[in-house]
């Protein structure tokens, strides 16, 4: 397995896409996905995660 991770490609820049719902947000990382330049957006927190933390707030 590690050999697989050395030759995995270090990504050059990290960002995040940090936004409140519905502001867009999918569309942007869908834009920024389509490009083939910026890598693949996903999202951080899995679905079953929100609605916990939606619960709890």
């Amino acid at each position: 397995m590690g050999s697989l991770f050395r030759k995995l490609r270090r990504p050059r820049r990290c960002y995040v896409v940090w936004a409140i719902p519905r502001p867009g947000s999918k569309l942007l990382t869908n834009g920024l996905h389509a490009t083939r330049r910026a890598g693949r957006p996903m999202p951080f927190f899995p679905p079953q995660s929100e609605l916990e933390f939606a619960a709890v707030v």
